[in-house]
């Protein structure tokens, strides 16, 4: 019984220093038509919004700053943005990205466990039938 209350213990500490450790990043990329817009994240918000102009940006605020991995890079497809969070630690990380998307642009996402808000939406959306499957 020791043993899980010190396990308690352990875990409120986590989840404190979680909350203290807080990391906001902004990125921008310049892009145009068509390139793609591709995000892959797992446990996050993720809020996508348009706008007008001819660039990407991305504001990403990471509770837990140190148990996630994040990387960008721009090519002449597009943007990318992957933000995993780190194995045994990485279950205290939050995840919260606002992005800032230009008219035209594709978007595609890999989500794993994710919220995920669209504003501003015309057109046709397709989900595939795994969506709401476990894995």
């Amino acid at each position: 019984m020791a043993q899980l209350d010190r396990l308690g213990d352990a875990l409120k500490l986590l989840g404190a220093a979680r909350n203290l450790a807080v990391e906001k990043r902004r990125y921008q990329w310049d892009v145009q038509p068509p390139n793609t817009f591709f995000l892959h994240a797992e446990h996050a918000d993720i809020h996508l919004k348009p706008h007008d102009q001819a660039r990407a940006v991305a504001t990403i605020e990471l509770r837990g700053g140190f148990v996630w991995q994040v990387a960008t890079e721009q090519d002449a497809a597009g943007v990318y943005i992957i933000a995993r969070r780190k194995r045994l630690v990485g279950n205290v990380g939050l995840g919260r990205f606002t992005v800032l998307l230009p008219p035209g642009i594709h978007i595609s996402l890999k989500l794993t466990n994710c919220r995920l808000r669209m504003d501003g939406l015309n057109g046709d959306i397709d989900f595939p039938p795994s969506l709401y499957e476990s894995s």
